[in-house]
């Protein structure tokens, strides 16, 4: 076992990318150690594996402990960067990717009134200016859209939201199914709305929007505990600039299927 060379408590692993206690970074992005550690039976061993001087670095890498230090801005967008491509990130993005479209398919099973499918149908294409021009709907979508995806960034209310959107996306699917059953007397399901969407590509676009910012909303959180909100606030803004160049090309895209 060793000690954090920051804080000087003992690690509960040697394996950890971050200190439990003060929060200092311990590796770097490909998983390397930044500072060496101190054993934590250095003292009781009368050998000197470590040496003082070789502790200096943490006087240099304490942010959070020194915020009026000589760090630039430029810093911490290189630290959020690289945060961005930590593997367990990825993790859990498959994983919440995964359950928003299994919220949604849910949704989309389930059963509906034919007056009730009627009146949501109607409902959502009295928001679509049709008669406007392709401009005037992309950004009526974009706009819906984008808002969804900013209130599913905050912090604990995120996931609970976007939990709720997917699985009444799923529902509007399953009410169109009926509608247009209705109108082409066609045997057609909320499930195969849901499946013939799939193979478009604003489906991709908006789920990977809208699973990013839940992503980021938990990230947020946890920050707040482990003296690493400045960091992912930096990263945070990052996502919600791809998050909006990404819904704008989607909502483009979706404007030609009104037109």
């Amino acid at each position: 076992m060793s000690k954090c060379p920051f804080c000087g408590k003992e690690l509960p692993s040697d394996d950890l990318w971050y200190c439990p206690y003060c929060g200092s970074r311990l590796r770097d992005v490909n998983g390397n150690k930044l500072f060496p550690v101190t054993p934590v039976n250095a003292a009781s061993s009368g050998s000197q594996p470590v040496q003082e001087p070789a502790l200096q670095p943490q006087v240099q890498s304490a942010p959070e402990a020194h915020p009026s230090g000589n760090k630039k801005i430029g810093d911490y967008f290189k630290e959020a960067l690289e945060e961005l491509t930590k593997k367990e990130r990825l993790l859990w993005f498959l994983i919440i990717f995964e359950f928003l479209v299994i919220s949604t398919m849910i949704g989309a099973g389930q059963p509906v009134a034919y007056n009730s499918a009627n009146s949501m149908v109607s409902s959502l294409n009295s928001s679509i200016p049709y008669s406007s021009g392709k401009e005037a709907i992309a950004l009526s979508i974009f706009k819906n859209n984008y808002f969804l995806a900013l209130l599913m960034d905050i912090p604990l209310a995120g996931p609970v939201l976007a939990s709720y959107t997917s699985f009444n996306t799923g529902y509007m699917m399953s009410a169109q199914a009926v509608v247009y059953s209705q109108e082409y007397n066609i045997a057609y399901s909320g499930m195969d709305r849901f499946l013939s969407l799939m193979v478009l590509p604003i489906f991709w676009l908006e789920f990977v929007c809208y699973t990013a910012a839940v992503m980021e909303s938990l990230y947020l959180l946890v920050s707040l505990f482990t003296r690493r909100f400045r960091k992912e606030v930096i990263v945070a803004f990052t996502v919600i600039v791809g998050i909006t160049l990404i819904l704008f090309v989607s909502a483009q895209l979706e404007a030609f299927l009104y037109v």
